[in-house]
């Protein structure tokens, strides 16, 4: 099992073309991943936004997901 800590270190390590293809990944299946691994907070992000991950709980994953939501539309 990893930690918050492991994750968010692997996730840093990911090149920009690989965090894409993560996060466009994360979206599209959302709501797949949300009955595999409930409560996780990039995805109650992806699902419900600021109601369900206040931003004073926003991290490196979610602030970088929110950059490349923005620069997607």
């Amino acid at each position: 099992m990893y930690t918050l800590d492991d994750l968010t270190n692997k996730f840093q390590n990911l090149d920009a073309g690989q965090r894409n293809q993560l996060f466009e990944e994360l979206t599209k299946n959302a709501p797949m991943y949300n009955l595999i691994m409930p409560n996780l907070p990039l995805i109650q992000y992806i699902l419900n936004g600021t109601d369900a991950v206040p931003e004073n709980f926003h991290g490196p994953i979610i602030t970088a997901y929110k950059a490349w939501r923005d620069s997607q539309q």
